[in-house]
């Protein structure tokens, strides 16, 4: 009864009506909207979308197609959603057989491992705020049907960054996580398709200052495997306690405890929904 996720392989151009997740601080967001460019497979990629339709193109470079993860939300998980935590998305997916969940999931572990180090140590305005600063600084500019984006700088632009630069951009507390990261990554040979999901969390583990919050998502915006999700994040904790007609502890190590248990073999796709923000507020 999970989520069924199945890649899309899309040679240059992609389009499809569904839910866009971005829940990676990558995305420019401008109200229901998102846009991304971002690098994978040797070439430049741009995706757009919102609640009802998403679009991604081939921008430039690169001889390989890139695979995206759908999900289709099927009628039985809306069911059990509901009988097991209290969480009602009928209304999201009424009148529709089947109702498409689309994440792009992030296609380098520099990427990843950048952004979620941000993430973890500030609140969300905040983040957005520094990642934004980091790309348009020290990032590859792009322009794209109109609009302006920045790459994440390369790890090596990373490892060459001096402390006056990363003071300026207000990183200089990130510095020695972001830069034991990037070198990490330029030692690495993992491949994402073929790592198991559990090796890949601790090989993270094995970074400087990466702790299992910090493997935990990006094993999850890597991956599209949101059984890693840290569950006492305040992200997760408040929605569900929004979302959910049921009594949740308040305790956010004792919620975390309890939806892993609740949630059981739809871990992930339970996950997966709440973070989508789907559902009406409980009464």
């Amino acid at each position: 009864m999970s989520i069924t996720n199945s890649p899309i392989r899309i040679s240059r151009s992609f389009k499809t009506g569904g839910t866009l997740l971005t829940d990676n601080n990558s995305w420019n967001r401008d109200g229901d909207h998102a846009a991304r460019v971002f690098s994978a497979n040797g070439g430049m990629w741009y995706a757009e979308g919102g609640n009802d339709d998403i679009h991604v193109t081939h921008i430039t470079g690169g001889d390989e197609a890139l695979h995206v993860n759908c999900a289709v939300l099927n009628p039985k998980l809306v069911e059990g959603a509901q009988r097991d935590l209290g969480i009602d998305f009928s209304k999201r997916v009424a009148n529709k057989e089947d109702y498409r969940l689309i994440r792009i999931a992030t296609p380098t572990l520099w990427d990843s491992l950048a952004v979620t180090i941000l993430r973890h140590a500030v609140q969300a305005g905040k983040a957005q705020h520094s990642i934004k600063k980091l790309r348009e600084h020290m990032g590859e500019k792009v322009t794209h049907d109109g609009g302006t984006y920045y790459l994440m700088p390369t790890p090596q632009r990373m490892l060459d960054a001096t402390d006056a630069q990363l003071n300026r951009l207000g990183l200089f507390f990130f510095k020695s996580a972001l830069k034991a990261a990037a070198a990490w990554c330029l030692n690495t040979d993992i491949d994402l398709q073929t790592v198991s999901h559990e090796e890949l969390f601790h090989d993270l583990l094995m970074i400087p200052r990466v702790g299992p919050w910090t493997a935990g998502v990006v094993v999850c915006d890597v991956t599209n495997d949101f059984s890693y999700y840290p569950l006492d994040d305040r992200t997760i904790f408040s929605r569900v306690r929004e979302l959910s007609a049921n009594d949740w502890p308040a305790d956010r190590h004792r919620f975390a405890d309890e939806w892993r248990r609740q949630a059981g073999d739809n871990l992930s796709s339970y996950t997966t929904m709440v973070l989508a923000n789907w559902g009406d507020q409980a009464a």
